[in-house]
């Protein structure tokens, strides 16, 4: 990692678009084009995988490690392809600008993706689609008729008869061929979002902006993952979880904090070399420029909690292999852009990880102002250069947000010292100054700090169960995008970014 720049992030459903959610239609293209011209380099994504109501619409907590959220396809290019008819256009809901309505466009968008499968049934051009079911039937087969199951028996897959719940051979063969037409759509779906996302990649990439994707170690135990792979996990008899995923106690929670993934079984994993992260590897690399992996100390040692466990207080470390682990993937895939999600506590066996492999850690403008310390490695001059600064993240308020309701006015001094203003109207200045001519090799600022709003943008709040996962850009915001983005160039140029 040695390029020096400037990124931005912004989840694909806080796009503006008239269809409820961001997609990958024309103002997807159009903030491509806002970043080229201003010579920003990155632009980094949350995951994309399908979300839903049981998991809180997270994209975190998806129901399956390989699929893509069907949200995002653009009618547009439905339209364009002559899959849809433009008169789908005076049938779409008045949905609202400024929020996500999940249920609202999961009926909307189902239905016009049922047009456009029967409509490419009839034009009889399956040669692409057929390739491209080939090229993914290492996850692509599972989880289809998982999707098929999930909707026809309405619960949790370890509730199912149990020939289906162990994946009999002669049941799944007997399952493929009755539910043959509801598989084949799940598949055009997820071939349909595949071109579009690849055709976005691809013009980003020509217009000099990288894709950062974003990978969750662990999976959703109500997944295709899990119910195709039940060996790699701590699971009982029944396929229950032994132990779920989460962190103990600390300054932030006093309670820990209770994911309830289930946790992999790491000597498994090894005897199977890795089959499970390589085939993500492999997957997440057709996608992203660079792949940063949520919680990475997840690969050298994990917090088990009992199953069943009320909170995070109960728990133990367990080691995992990373050394194998990243000898083998770098084996197998040669040296490719990760970065490491290091936030909370590391421990130096963490650190040794990263710096054995090189892989570059995340920084924080909001973390550096816990105590009043200048040797906190939060505050950008302690930023290594080979590391990503952040003003703020998916799971923390906006810098705005923070500044005006989070800390005390002790802290607000400090900081306005620690950037050399008197005033607090010169902060956003003052911080982007500081974090662009840190020595961070990449600086992402999120779209909403940009703009710098206040805590209604805020995306998520760990721990709570409503209103995260759901703001949205209005076409008023984008526009001042624009010209706000103008004045962060001169920074960039500055800084030589």
């Amino acid at each position: 990692m040695n390029e020096r720049g400037c990124g931005v992030l912004l989840p694909i459903f806080s796009l503006p678009s008239p269809f409820g959610i961001g997609d990958f239609g024309g103002f997807a293209y159009k903030f491509v084009d806002i970043l080229a011209e201003n010579k920003i380099k990155f632009w980094q994504i949350l995951p994309l995988n399908p979300v839903d109501k049981s998991g809180l619409f997270s994209p975190y907590m998806s129901y399956s490690a390989f699929a893509y959220n069907f949200l995002f396809i653009s009618p547009y290019f439905l339209i364009k392809e002559d899959l849809l008819s433009k008169d789908i256009l005076k049938k779409v809901p008045d949905f609202k600008e400024n929020e996500v309505e999940y249920e609202r466009i999961y009926d909307f968008k189902r239905v016009i993706l049922d047009i456009a499968y029967y409509n490419f049934k009839k034009k009889n051009e399956e040669d692409k689609f057929l390739k491209f079911c080939r090229e993914n039937d290492y996850w692509l087969n599972s989880y289809s008729l998982f999707t098929v199951l999930k909707n026809e028996f309405k619960t949790i897959w370890n509730e199912w008869e149990s020939k289906i719940r162990d994946r009999s051979p002669e049941v799944i063969g007997k399952l493929e061929r009755k539910y043959e037409r509801e598989i084949e759509k799940v598949k055009f779906v997820q071939y349909i979002f595949y071109k579009q996302f690849i055709t976005l990649k691809r013009y980003a990439n020509k217009r000099g902006v990288k894709i950062i994707g974003d990978i969750p170690i662990y999976v959703s135990y109500d997944s295709a993952d899990v119910w195709e792979n039940p060996q790699i996990f701590k699971l009982d008899e029944n396929k229950k979880p032994l132990y779920v995923s989460g962190v103990p106690p600390d300054y932030f929670s006093e309670k820990g904090q209770l994911w309830g993934n289930p946790v992999y079984d790491w000597d498994k994993l090894r005897e199977r070399n890795f089959d499970f992260w390589v085939k993500r590897i492999f997957h997440n690399l057709k996608f992203y420029d660079y792949i940063r992996i949520d919680h990475f100390r997840g690969f050298v040692g994990y917090y088990q909690i009992p199953y069943g466990s009320e909170d995070a207080r109960i728990g133990e470390w367990v080691k995992a292999p990373a050394r194998e682990f990243f000898d083998f993937i770098f084996k197998k895939f040669g040296k490719f852009n990760l970065i490491a999600e290091d936030l909370g506590f590391i421990t130096d066996d963490v650190v040794e990880i990263m710096k054995i492999y090189d892989i570059p850690g995340m920084r924080v403008f909001q973390f550096g102002f816990g105590d009043l310390n200048l040797n906190n490695p939060h505050l950008p001059h302690n930023y290594p250069e080979k590391s990503f600064g952040y003003t703020s993240t998916h799971d923390t308020n906006t810098l705005k947000g923070w500044f005006e309701k989070e800390i005390k006015d002790n802290i607000k001094k400090f900081i306005l010292d620690y950037l050399n203003i008197s005033s607090e109207d010169d902060i956003w200045n003052g911080i982007m100054k500081k974090m662009l001519f840190s020595r961070a090799s990449v600086i992402i600022i999120p779209v909403y700090d940009i703009l710098f709003l206040g805590e209604e943008a805020r995306i998520n709040k760990p721990g709570t169960k409503i209103g995260n996962w759901k703001w949205r850009m209005s076409l008023k915001l984008f526009e001042e995008l624009k010209e706000k983005i103008k004045i962060l160039k001169k920074l960039i140029e500055a800084s030589n970014r």
